[in-house]
């Protein structure tokens, strides 16, 4: 078992764990470029924050990660998150059958977990029609200050489900946030 750190959540640390990502862009704005085309991130060493950019959704991800930095992470991410998926229409009226095992979403008629791609649309499609979505940036707050604690420092040390799965959180949230100034 991994021995986890203590660490010290603040807008530093949380700031630090995005700081100069070569991931970041691609894996969080990208999917949304049809909203924001200039989807490339530009590191401000001096600020600490991405640089704001003209048709950029640099301002909104810097918010985010205030926004992160200004939550307290809960231990249990996943409870948003499952909390958001179960509240998905096809799953409510039991179109999609699945049951909850511990923290993976199983499909009962094949007994094996539902991928994250999955996940991810049953968290997206029971956000529309939000601006906001705090259990979001309480889930991403979660799952930054948990990879800070097992020595994940960076988004681009992430193994490859927990940045996929950060990044599906992240961008969703920015695309609720994105028809409104940052």
């Amino acid at each position: 078992m991994t021995r986890k750190k203590v660490i010290q959540w603040s807008y530093e640390s949380a700031a630090a764990f995005f700081a100069n990502s070569d991931w970041l862009d691609r894996a969080v704005l990208r999917p949304i470029s049809h909203v924001a085309g200039n989807w490339e991130l530009t590191w401000n060493t001096h600020a600490d924050r991405y640089e704001p950019e003209s048709d950029s959704l640099a301002d909104h991800l810097n918010v985010l990660i205030h926004d992160m930095a200004a939550s307290k992470p809960p231990a249990d991410y996943h409870h948003y998150e499952n909390k958001l998926a179960i509240s998905y229409d096809d799953v409510k009226s039991g179109r999609f059958k699945l049951n909850r095992s511990r923290k993976l979403w199983i499909d009962t008629a094949t007994n094996l977990p539902v991928s994250k791609d999955m996940v991810g649309h049953m968290i997206e499609q029971a956000t529309c029609g939000h601006y906001d979505v705090p259990d979001l940036v309480l889930s991403a707050a979660g799952r930054v200050a948990t990879s800070l604690r097992f020595g994940v420092s960076h988004f681009d040390d992430l193994d490859d489900g927990h940045l996929e799965m950060l990044s599906v959180i992240m961008t969703d949230i920015l695309f609720r946030r994105s028809d409104r100034p940052a």
